[in-house]
């Protein structure tokens, strides 16, 4: 039977910060300020949320998880793919599209006491209209 990846599994009650996910931060370096302003007004809820109902980092702070893994792969891809051939897209317009695929999870799942942003904790069951207002209240463009 496989073990479970230390790195992707907390010790119980505690969440790795931000500072601590690499790949999160290099990424988030490339992205508009916007996206930085997020996760800075919406941290604990972003921390505390698990990245799936069930499964895959099913743990508080999976969702954080989830995205240092994909941040990583991106920047793997892309160096790659670029080597063989132009892309149509830039490392920074897929960390934009990755960083906004799955926000609506910061809210879906968090539990009574963590602090949310009321607004966006309403529209978690409607990932595009969820989308375009972070967009909208950031700055962001795509």
């Amino acid at each position: 039977m496989a073990t479970k990846d230390p790195i992707n599994v907390p010790k119980e009650g505690t969440i790795r910060p931000l500072k601590e996910r690499a790949n999160l931060c290099a990424g988030l370096d490339l992205l508009p300020e916007g996206c930085r302003r997020f996760l800075r007004d919406n941290e604990a809820a972003f921390l505390a949320a698990p990245g799936s109902g069930h499964n895959h980092q099913f743990h508080k702070g999976g969702l954080a998880d989830h995205y240092d893994e994909l941040f990583a792969i991106a920047a793997t891809l892309h160096r790659s793919l670029s080597d063989l051939r132009p892309l149509p897209f830039t490392l920074d317009e897929a960390l934009l599209i990755l960083f906004l695929h799955d926000l609506e999870k910061t809210w879906k799942r968090i539990s009574a006491d963590v602090p949310r942003d009321q607004t966006y904790y309403n529209l978690a069951h409607d990932q595009h209209g969820l989308q375009e207002q972070i967009i909208k209240d950031y700055g962001l463009a795509l």
